[in-house]
């Protein structure tokens, strides 16, 4: 019976430990993990016409992974005109036609869905007219209602976010001792005790 017991409380303090030491290593590597916007996470792209609830030219979402490299080659997928790179703190778009965009309440990009990641501002470098971008915290909004683009020219996206805010790591310490606290009180009051002599 003491045995049984001595095995219960080691492994109650395992589990103690082990929670201790996973949440000891999310704090230290959380300021590193922060320490990106884009990079090494998962980004949706969209092309909408001809408003921002409607998606256009046979487009569907694209989800792409940023890192090294042009993430998507053509876009939108029904009538390509420009190739997406994304990088940790830009979206480069770069046309290959030469157009002039549709008259329309919304005719453009859509960049959304990056985890843990609200946008807090989204600022459009480029030599080419009347491109608008428009953010929120989940959303980027490139319009190019009336806008003109040819071969070889360029917009560039200046990205800005902060991580969307998580529990404190220390209430999920606590969490986790009332757990494991709660879990060794049952264990002692339902446990059959040796019965007594006298």
């Amino acid at each position: 019976m003491n045995n049984m017991r001595n095995l219960l409380a080691f492994s109650f303090g395992r589990a103690f430990f082990f929670y201790t030491a996973m949440l000891a290593a999310e704090i230290a590597i959380l300021p590193t993990a922060r320490a990106t916007l884009l990079e090494g996470k998962q980004i949706t792209t969209a092309f909408y016409f001809p408003d921002q609830n409607t998606i256009g030219f046979g487009g569907v979402p694209v989800v792409s992974t940023v890192g090294p490299g042009i993430e998507i080659a053509a876009s939108p997928q029904g009538f390509p005109i420009a190739s997406i790179d994304f990088s940790d703190t830009s979206i480069l778009l770069k046309f290959t036609q030469n157009n002039t965009g549709s008259l329309a309440a919304f005719n453009g990009w859509r960049f959304y869905d990056v985890p843990g990641i609200n946008f807090t501002g989204a600022t459009l470098v480029t030599s080419l007219p009347g491109w608008v971008v428009t953010f929120d915290p989940g959303d980027i909004w490139l319009n190019g209602s009336g806008a003109s683009y040819s071969v070889g020219s360029t917009l560039n996206i200046n990205v800005t976010g902060e991580p969307i805010p998580e529990p404190p790591p220390f209430a999920l310490l606590a969490v986790g001792l009332i757990v494991i606290g709660i879990g060794y009180s049952l264990y002692k009051r339902t446990w059959p005790r040796p019965l007594r002599t006298t």
